[in-house]
C-alpha cells in the first residue's frame, strides 16, 4: 500500500479534543467576513449563467 507523506497511519489518529479551557479562549474570538461578490458582480454572475444556460439549451435540440 502507497502511503502518502506527512499524513499517519489511521490506528495513530487521535480526535481532536479541546479542554474546556481552550473552548474559553477562542469563544471570544472575532471573525472576518468572509468576501463575497458586491451586488454588481453578482448580477454579472447571474447574467453568464443565464447565457450559458441558453446556449445550452440551444444546443439541445442538436444532440437529439
Amino acid at each position: 500500500m502507497n502511503h502518502s507523506r506527512n499524513l499517519e497511519a489511521l490506528d495513530q489518529f487521535e480526535p481532536y479534543d479541546p479542554s474546556a479551557a481552550e473552548l474559553l479562549k477562542y469563544s471570544g474570538r472575532r471573525l472576518e467576513q468572509a468576501e463575497t461578490l458586491t451586488p454588481q458582480q453578482r448580477v454579472v454572475s447571474l447574467v453568464c449563467a443565464l447565457v450559458a444556460a441558453g446556449i445550452m439549451t440551444e444546443t439541445l435540440f442538436f444532440k437529439f
